[in-house]
């Protein structure tokens, strides 16, 4: 299933759309009404429609109480987050792929990281090592891409998670999970490359740096280069 997330400024509040693009449509709906609950007071209205005039056609819409869209954004990312410790994979699957489709967007991403650090940690570090679902390995390898890209998240992965993050990579069943995770490796290759100097990182990594695939070689070569120079 895929969907995407964007909230809206409207005469009533704040519209959260959630659009479903391909998938399952039970499994979207129960999506749906696990997250609505989770807003619980917070939620003034919710509907179902199936075509709206603007923004374009959404599958489901509900307006948030709240007085600015950063406070609308605060009470998305604190259900997803905590749908994203959910022990029910399927629910925390959809949550980590919805926060990592408002990573797309740059502002959202630096106040997620800002507001959020902590709860988007604690969810990578419940999910990154979980690789017998493949679906939501790409979705946590895609969350982890994103928020690599700070600093202090980079120095939490460098000392508490390589070797799952590393577990991921060598065993990952999808190409795209593989190349977030050496993506990240790359982000955090920039400041705790000597932490990667390692038998089993390093194995890791030469085997990528040999893969068909052009993108993972490129990305792999480039983290043993900063590894090897450190």
């Amino acid at each position: 299933m895929r969907f995407v997330m964007r909230t809206f400024k409207t005469e009533n509040g704040f519209l959260v759309e959630c659009q479903r693009r391909f998938g399952d449509n039970f499994a979207f709906h129960r999506f749906f009404h696990d997250f609505t609950s989770k807003l619980g007071d917070d939620i003034v209205a919710a509907k179902f429609s199936q075509a709206l005039p603007s923004p374009p056609p959404l599958d489901d819409v509900f307006v948030i109480n709240c007085e600015d869209d950063k406070a609308a954004l605060a009470l998305t990312l604190d259900s997803l987050c905590g749908m994203g410790l959910s022990h029910n994979m399927d629910v925390a699957e959809q949550a980590v792929h919805a926060l990592s489709n408002l990573c797309l967007d740059h502002a959202v991403k630096s106040q997620m990281i800002s507001s959020h650090r902590k709860q988007l940690t604690d969810v990578l570090a419940q999910w990154i090592s979980r690789t017998e679902n493949s679906e939501l390995s790409r979705c946590v390898a895609t969350l982890l891409c994103s928020l690599s890209c700070d600093t202090q998240i980079q120095d939490s992965l460098a000392q508490h998670f390589l070797d799952d993050i590393f577990t991921v990579f060598q065993h990952g069943k999808l190409l795209e999970t593989q190349r977030r995770i050496a993506l990240a490796l790359k982000n955090v290759s920039a400041h705790h490359s000597a932490l990667l100097f390692k038998d089993s990182y390093l194995d890791a990594l030469w085997s990528a740096a040999s893969s068909p695939d052009a993108q993972l070689r490129t990305t792999a070569a480039s983290v043993l280069h900063r590894v090897n120079s450190s």
